[in-house]
Order: structure tokens, then sequence, then C-alpha cells
């Protein structure tokens, strides 16, 4: 009899931003297992099927002396309510960043 294991990659209720993975083992018992995931950037953020998709990309070389070009390597989907609470803590992120000197406000966008 083997043991029937899922992986799951998702953003957490609370809206903190961060990429848990877990195993799921059937009957109950979790296997926790950290991972770091690259990202240069986000390409896409779209609604579909009632949920938020943001589209992780890495920047990949081009032809010299051409710019890198944008290829997509990871799809987080989450709920709205899970969208807003990653989106408040990325505010609050940034206002400490701001209070802190490591990000300028641009007044002029005002």
């Amino acid at each position: 009899m083997g043991v029937n294991v899922v992986q799951v990659i998702f953003m957490t209720w609370r809206g903190e931003w961060f990429l848990p993975q877990k195993n799921y083992r059937k009957g109950g018992s979790i296997m926790d297992c950290k991972k770091e995931i690259f990202a240069d950037g986000i390409g896409q953020v779209h609604f579909a099927g009632g949920m938020v998709r943001f589209d992780f990309v890495t920047l990949q070389p081009a032809e010299e002396g051409k710019a890198p070009v944008p290829e997509s390597n990871l799809r987080i989907i989450m709920p709205p309510q899970g969208f807003l609470g990653a989106y408040n803590s990325m505010q609050q992120l940034i206002d400490k960043l701001v209070e802190a000197g490591v990000l300028q406000k641009n007044e002029a966008a005002k």
C-alpha cells in the first residue's frame, strides 16, 4: 500500500507573503518542507474564475546586446480575500521601507 502525497503551494488566508509548501499525507499527518522561490518580478496579475492570479517571471538571457526576456515560471492563485490580505501586508512593508529610507516616495506622481 503506497502513501498518497499531494504538494500544494498557496497563499495563506491572512495574506502572508511567502510561498509555503506542504505535503498533505492521506490520513491527516503533515510533513512541512520549506522552499524558496526566486522571481525577478510579476509579469501579469489577472482575475479569472473568481480567483486572483499572479504570474511570476524570471529574466532570461537574450541575444548579445539585447534586453533580457521575461519568462513565466510560476503562477500563484488565491481568493480575493487572500489577495487583499497580501496587498495590506505589502503596503505595510512599503511603509516600513520608506520610513527606514530604503525607498523614497515619488511626490511627482501625485
